[in-house]
């Protein structure tokens, strides 16, 4: 003992709180690590490496981007990897796992027959409430505005308001575009051009003159007509028919330009692991500080002239769904008058709850609009038999109008159904998804194919890859749900029978022979949920395909589209807001009559 130094002693009582302090520290960081790893949910298959790191399946995306493939691949690759229809997905530290449904019948029984079982969720709440937090497109249907803001649109896609008032207004809107088009076809003689641009133009058109009734001089397709002088630019050349045209680019004006700002902030909340700090800090950007202004201003512009327009006639809320009414903004602003005359309150002209419900009319119709249809023209550019089959289809059922050498008018429109395009469209969609998953949120444990879902899990419904563009995973039927079951024979599991090979373009595959032995078009000969299903599919479903079918209608009407040089013609896809075209050229000749 006396051997035995007393700065010795000293320095071990120094040493051993920074040595105890220094091992919590360590504990603390290692208990904090292993909470912040994924915690999978018991029995459903998933990447046992992802379960390992903190990062979970994040490090997929970047070999996805890394190889040139899109991310949004992921959610169908996961299912793949795994060869099960159910899966989970880890997000990152901190998250819970994301369910990943990839079976076509288990999804369509969830989302029409169990459809109590879920709701829009938190996934979805943070993807929109960013941009327009006062739509009901991004409250769960327990949210106690939700019934008031959809309320506000009750009227919008009704059979009789989109027959009197939407599709007369988006017809004009469609032959303003026929004739820009004219024009390019004359300059360009058959050369290549790019199509995107002017197709934002014309979806931008479309949806503006439906939602808030623009008028022939706020149109970007009309403005980019008068710019054009074909007495200045050059005459394409036969000999450069492999050659794109390069016409002057115009940008989008108005309320379009506000509305691609904003969808480009959406597309970025879409991978955000923590939405509101994405959204505080994307809404203090100075481009879309501004688109927000401008959407404003504009909005209230419409609003107010309805509002002028309304009570001059003297009219309040119609009951006949239009007939005083030439857009959305009419209706919606009818509802407030009447609502504020009913509760004896001020009309609120102004209100979030107002603008956001146009915008969002706006927004979701512009886009997936412009989606589907670019899509679509760059397969009928490849696939010239569909063209021709379809093109003979139209002078077929318009017979009239081809006799008379003129465009089918609206009312032949509404009145005629065309098989064979509804199953181009359709087909599109079915190959072309605007958007990878429809997300829900498990409002109570549930029970799917054996596993269970635990209440206020998220879930993703594939929209590509097993059921819809390759087989089915088989599953045996004591699994399904007893409502999925008894639904078996409804509509078929995968293509694989169909006679068509399911990853191929083929519009057929939709067409049936009904009692008569007429050829009509079937939604349930096989998979497909482009719109979603149930009490949540999407709102602007009747408009989106009435607005394809009469675009597609005009176009093939008065346009070949010519084959196209080899270099041109790739299935390249980019994901903004909603999936589009990468590029889409198109050589056009006008339809001689």
């Amino acid at each position: 003992m006396s051997n035995i130094d007393i700065t010795d002693l000293v320095g071990l009582v120094q040493v051993r709180p920074l040595a105890i302090g220094g091992g919590l520290v360590l504990a603390l960081l290692y208990v904090l690590y292993l909470s912040a790893l994924p915690k999978p949910l018991p029995g459903i298959p998933y990447d046992v490496k992802s379960s390992h790191r903190l990062l979970g399946d994040i490090p997929h995306f970047f070999v996805l981007e890394k190889a040139g493939r899109r991310i949004m691949e992921f959610w169908a690759d996961v299912a793949r990897r795994q060869q099960s229809p159910i899966t989970q997905y880890f997000a990152g530290p901190f998250t819970k796992p994301v369910v990943i449904i990839s079976d076509f019948r288990e999804t369509k029984d969830l989302l029409m027959r169990r459809a109590k079982l879920l709701d829009h969720g938190s996934l979805n709440t943070g993807l929109w409430f960013g941009a327009i937090p006062h739509h009901f497109v991004g409250m769960p249907s327990s949210d106690p505005r939700y019934a008031k803001s959809k309320s506000l649109s009750n009227d919008l896609m009704t059979p009789s308001f989109l027959h009197n008032v939407s599709l007369p207004a988006s017809y004009q809107k469609t032959l303003n575009f026929v004739r820009l088009w004219q024009l390019k076809a004359r300059i360009a003689n058959e050369q290549p051009f790019s199509a995107l641009g002017d197709f934002n133009f014309l979806t931008g058109d479309i949806i503006c003159a439906a939602a808030l009734g623009i008028l022939d001089e706020e149109s970007d397709t009309v403005k980019h007509y008068n710019r054009l002088d074909a007495s200045i630019l050059p005459k394409g050349l036969a000999t450069k028919r492999n050659q794109i045209y390069n016409f002057p680019e115009y940008k989008a004006t108005g309320i379009l330009e506000a509305t691609h700002t904003i969808a480009d902030s959406i597309t970025g909340a879409r991978t955000a692991s923590m939405p509101k700090l994405y959204w505080f800090l994307t809404n203090l950007r100075p481009s879309v500080r501004k688109a927000q202004r401008q959407r404003t201003r504009i909005l209230q512009k419409y609003i107010d002239r309805a509002h002028d327009s309304i009570t001059q006639n003297g009219h309040g809320h119609k009951q006949d769904h239009g007939s005083s009414h030439r857009a959305a903004v009419d209706s919606i602003v009818s509802r407030e008058i009447a609502a504020a005359r009913k509760e004896n309150r001020a009309q609120a002209l102004s209100s979030p709850e107002i603008h956001d419900s146009l915008f969002g009319y706006v927004l979701g119709g512009q886009s997936t609009t412009h989606s589907v249809l670019s899509f679509m023209i760059r397969r009928l550019s490849v696939r010239q038999d569909v063209q021709s089959k379809l093109r003979k289809e139209l002078y077929t059922l318009y017979a009239p109008a081809a006799a008379a050498k003129r465009n089918p008018t609206i009312d032949e429109f509404l009145a005629m159904r065309a098989p064979y395009l509804d199953a181009v469209i359709e087909e599109t969609m079915r190959l072309n998804s605007t958007a990878p998953v429809l997300i829900r949120e498990a409002m109570e444990d549930l029970d799917f194919l054996g596993y269970t879902i635990p209440r206020g899990t998220n879930i993703f419904c594939t929209l590509w890859g097993p059921s819809y563009d390759e087989p089915a995973f088989e599953v045996d039927e004591s699994r399904r749900s007893k409502s999925s079951q008894a639904h078996r024979d409804e509509t078929p599991a995968d293509w694989t029978a169909s006679g068509f090979a399911p990853a191929e373009f083929h519009p057929e595959r939709w067409l049936v022979k009904d009692s008569d032995g007429k050829t009509v078009f079937d939604i349930k000969n096989g998979p497909t949920l482009g719109f979603g299903a149930g009490t949540r599919e999407c709102w602007g479903k009747r408009l989106a395909y009435h607005e394809l079918k009469l675009i597609s209608t005009l176009l093939v009407w008065n346009f070949e589209f010519l084959p196209l040089p080899p270099d041109l013609v790739d299935e390249d896809v980019v994901d903004f807001f909603v999936a589009k075209p990468k590029r889409c050229f198109v050589r056009l000749r006008a339809v001689r009559r």
